[in-house]
């Protein structure tokens, strides 16, 4: 008989927190100008990939996307071991999440870099709540502190929790992003989620590729006016709101701002 995904998932994080000892350096590649990360992984490493395989098989029935990607990162881990723990992690707790039943009630997951804090939370006042109408209790982004996550909880699980209950998440994509882990982790947390999800490029983002599961071909420009309607029309269907009358308004209030 199979084993549990939530029990299995949290052997998982169990071997992560007090089997594993990660050593992490952040340096700027010298032929690409990018930030890039390197280090060691070191510990029972066998026993942990004997446990992310049995996760995956245990939760191949229900959850087969998510089960052939981690399986995927499992065979790449070698090659390239501090790429892709991080994109493991993120799938152990995205399964530790739905298996746990911790969910959310917010509607909107925004997922950003916190040193782009202005743009977002002018993308939120004035697209999402002011122009769309969606509640501030519908949306989930921590870098507005009403919004933000209380004292403590486990941000980590926390925010996968959030991203697993959500209708949509949008990811807002910068330089800042690209080069942060807990963004990549997070992207990777949203992908296997299934939900709807939308990619928007903030500006002055010069990378010719966003990340290990997007490139700039399927994101919009967030201050493309054409790309903000169709986002508009989207949340409107998708959440079951009426116009707000002043989308328009509140539309070039920010692209004012911003483009």
């Amino acid at each position: 008989m199979k084993r549990n995904i939530l029990s299995t998932a949290q052997e998982c994080k169990y071997i992560i927190e007090h089997e594993i000892s990660i050593e992490r350096i952040t340096y700027i590649n010298s032929s690409t100008r990018r930030v890039d990360i390197a280090g060691c992984i070191s510990g029972n490493i066998p026993k942990f990939e004997k446990t992310l395989r049995t996760l995956a098989d245990s939760s191949m029935p229900k959850y087969p996307r998510i089960s052939s990607t981690l399986l995927d990162y499992v065979e790449k881990y070698d090659q390239f071991p501090i790429r892709y723990f991080g994109r493991i992690e993120a799938i152990i707790e995205c399964l530790f999440s739905l298996e746990g039943n911790g969910t959310s009630d917010h509607k909107i997951f925004i997922s950003h870099s916190s040193k782009d804090k202005a743009i977002v939370k002018d993308f939120v006042n004035h697209i999402l709540m002011l122009g769309i109408g969606i509640e501030s209790n519908d949306i989930f982004c921590t870098s507005i502190e009403e919004m933000n996550i209380e004292n403590g909880e486990d941000i980590r699980r926390h925010i996968h929790k959030n991203i697993i209950g959500s209708e949509c998440s949008i990811l807002l994509i910068s330089d800042n992003y690209k080069a942060s882990e807990i963004c990549q982790n997070e992207m990777g947390a949203v992908w296997t989620n299934n939900a709807t999800v939308r990619y928007y490029l903030l500006p002055n983002f010069t990378a010719d590729k966003i990340g290990w599961l997007v490139n700039p071909l399927q994101a919009e420009q967030i201050t493309n006016a054409v790309a903000l309607d169709k986002l508009h029309k989207e949340l409107l269907e998708l959440l079951s709101l009426k116009e707000t009358g002043i989308w328009s308004s509140q539309r070039e209030q920010f692209l004012a701002k911003h483009k």
